[in-house]
Formats: structure tokens, C-alpha cells, sequence
């Protein structure tokens, strides 16, 4: 049996710099369609695409961004931690047009028990 979540991986087009490991992340599909127009498709159509946690990514190179290395500081690919229903959609909606990240919020820590 697999774990409810699990990394999956999208292909970030705008996050820019905002989606680091621990940052959540909401994504934006834009579906083609025959007649030319697209179709946008938010966290408010479809709640999968919403609180998406970074939990790794990755330049074009495959490696992780760095300013110490000198690689490209650019994500190409950025790994989410998504339920299976989440993974689905994601995969689906790449398939059918873009996917666009954009950041939404912050990790917490989990408080210490005393």
C-alpha cells in the first residue's frame, strides 16, 4: 500500500524564486482547448491545486539551485508532497496544458512537547 503522501513533481513556469523546500504553493492550470481559448482552472475550482508543500526542486541542470555552486538559480522542476487524488489532477492538467505555481505560505514548525 503507498503513503497518502508522496512527492510528486511539476513542471514550475512562474515560482521564480518562492517555491523553496517548505514553502506551500498553489498551482494554476491552464488547459488547451480546440477553440484557441484556454481554460483556467484555480484552487477555488478544484481544492487539489491548493497548500501544495516544496519539498525539493531543481534547475535545469538537476541539480539544487545554489549561489555557492554557480548553477542556474532557476527551478526547473519543483517535488510537492501530494496525495494520490492531488497527483492525478496535477499530471492531468500538465498533460492538457500548463501548470504555474505560485507561493502561498509557510511550513510552521511543529511546537516541542514538553
Amino acid at each position: 500500500m503507498l503513503p497518502e503522501n508522496r512527492g510528486g513533481c511539476a513542471h514550475a513556469q512562474s515560482a521564480g524564486d518562492g517555491a523553496k523546500p517548505g514553502v506551500y504553493v498553489d498551482a494554476v492550470a491552464i488547459t488547451n482547448s480546440t477553440t484557441g481559448q484556454g481554460q483556467k482552472i484555480t484552487k477555488q475550482q478544484n481544492p487539489n491545486l491548493a497548500n501544495l508543500l516544496v519539498v525539493k526542486r531543481l534547475n535545469a541542470e538537476g541539480m539544487e539551485p545554489s549561489p555557492e555552486s554557480g548553477n542556474s538559480q532557476i527551478p526547473a522542476v519543483v517535488v510537492v508532497q501530494v496525495t494520490e487524488a492531488q497527483a492525478a489532477d496535477l499530471a492531468m492538467y500538465q498533460e492538457q496544458g500548463k501548470l504555474y505555481l505560485t507561493p502561498s505560505g509557510v511550513k510552521q514548525e511543529e511546537s516541542k512537547a514538553q
